[in-house]
């Protein structure tokens, strides 16, 4: 029997599942998003927790053992929302863990190379927003735009933004994943899309979120989650 690891579509999230990968020495599984999800009868679904500190331990465990690069390419493809991801990236794991001495170079595994491509993927679409995202100005001098990217690549592109438009206060709302961010010239912001539209009269609703390259969460980016 399979065991199906489902987690809440964070990065923590998958990084928990990860954990309990190791942690219960589990051999034959996937991990997969809710939205993922399709039940079949001959399978063991079991739902994971997430847990920030066991995140934590993975994520600092995988900078040491496969470097920035690799751990950021990693990233790049959890953010590409691809069906079956996780099993790439889980697979990677298992392979830098069961290397001895990981080249941090080494195209040939396929799981290196897969994530390699999903990430090149990600990072082209990341390269076309920053370049073409039109800002306009609303009320209270807050800047708006909108975009609907094929990739949940808001965290990267708000990151962009608070170093090129720090003056400011702005909104960027994925419209395709129903959520947003808006910077009050001080720290990032997730918001939902009745928010979106209230902005301006009712930012007591705003929830704080993390942002990659910034002050994360135990030191991991991506803490944004869709509601979508």
């Amino acid at each position: 029997m399979k065991t199906i690891l489902v987690y809440d579509g964070s990065l923590q999230g998958f990084l928990t599942a990860v954990y309990e990968v190791f942690e219960r020495n589990i051999k034959s599984v996937s991990i997969l998003r809710q939205k993922h999800l399709t039940p079949e009868i001959f399978n063991d679904i079991q739902e994971v927790v997430t847990d920030s500190e066991k995140a934590r331990r993975v994520w600092e465990s995988l900078k040491l053992k496969a470097g920035k690069e690799r751990v950021k390419e990693m990233y790049l493809t959890h953010l590409s929302e691809f069906k079956g991801a996780e099993d790439i990236m889980l697979g990677f794991i298992v392979h830098v863990y069961a290397s001895e001495h990981f080249d941090k170079n080494d195209q040939t595994n396929i799981y290196a190379n897969r994530i390699h491509q999903a990430a090149n993927i990600v990072n082209r679409q990341i390269q076309r927003m920053k370049e073409f995202i039109s800002f306009q100005l609303g009320r209270d001098g807050v800047y708006w735009a909108t975009v609907s990217p094929d990739y949940n690549i808001l965290p990267v592109l708000s990151e962009h933004f608070v170093k090129t438009f720090d003056e400011q206060r702005w909104v960027i709302y994925d419209e395709k994943r129903s959520y947003g961010i808006y910077y009050d010239t001080e720290k990032c912001l997730q918001i939902s899309a009745p928010v979106f539209r209230s902005i301006n009269q009712k930012e007591e609703h705003l929830l704080p979120v993390n942002i990659p390259e910034a002050k994360t969460t135990n030191g991991i980016p991506g803490m944004i989650r869709p509601e979508a």
